[in-house]
């Protein structure tokens, strides 16, 4: 019998290694995933519990007569609104914590992701975790982009609506670069970045393969932009897609 080397266990195939390497991707994905989860529902608890308390703040300040007060006021109630409502049409709130702090990091950045969803992806065949995994990794994608003063003035659009039974994902952000080299970023261990690994992109393209969608990018003038389309389920009694 062949010893192995004390504390090197078992010498793993190169199939083994990959599948180790992706399911350890997984299990931190997931671990970070739960953990947004849990901020994003503790930001709308403490929204709701903190509404009547903003109401009795503008009472008290259009009894006393202080208007302009009470604008600044409201308008900085709406704007920590809004930082919630433009991703309350999504169904999965797994997918709608991801897009709360994708949007936390880049602003952090200097920048701001532009939500617009009028799909809330109920009816498509892919799960929330790997909605997540193609999504998260698109908008990661563009905030590590965000290289330049004018790149971060630019920001990231997403875009999520229906179509034709398809949920469709539009990934916007400035890019200045060769179009050419685009074409590679599927490649796993491609990056126009560097220092990083090539991976994203990679794991988008196989997780919407395996659900018999389509990813490819698009580009306008110093926009690129990401298109994403993944199959709704099928309603068998009706014969189309929902």
């Amino acid at each position: 019998k062949d010893l192995q080397p004390m504390g090197l266990g078992p010498k793993l195939h190169g199939g083994q290694a990959v599948g180790r390497r992706r399911a350890e991707e997984m299990g931190r994905a997931m671990n970070r995933w739960q953990l947004e989860s849990r901020d994003y529902m503790n930001v709308i608890r403490s929204q709701r519990h903190d509404f009547n308390l903003h109401l009795h703040a503008i009472s008290g300040l259009l009894g006393s007569g202080a208007y302009a007060a009470c604008g600044e006021y409201v308008a900085k109630l709406v704007a920590d609104a809004s930082a919630v409502n433009d991703i309350m049409p999504v169904n999965d709130a797994v997918v709608g914590s991801m897009l709360y702090n994708m949007r936390e990091e880049a602003r952090r950045r200097g920048s701001d992701i532009a939500y617009h969803i009028t799909y809330d992806m109920a009816d498509t065949i892919c799960s929330g975790f790997d909605c997540n995994k193609i999504i998260g990794n698109l908008l990661q994608n563009a905030i590590d982009a965000l290289q330049t003063q004018e790149d971060r003035d630019f920001g990231i659009r997403l875009s999520i609506f229906k179509r034709r039974g398809n949920a469709v994902i539009l990934c916007e952000n400035r890019f200045t670069g060769d179009p050419d080299r685009i074409a590679a970023v599927f490649t796993p261990g491609f990056s126009t970045k560097q220092g990083h690994e090539g991976i994203g992109l990679t794991m988008v393209l196989r997780t919407v393969t395996l659900y018999g969608g389509r990813i490819y990018p698009e580009f306008e003038g110093e926009t690129l932009r990401f298109v994403v389309n993944i199959p709704n389920k099928v309603n068998l009694t009706e014969g189309g897609a929902l």
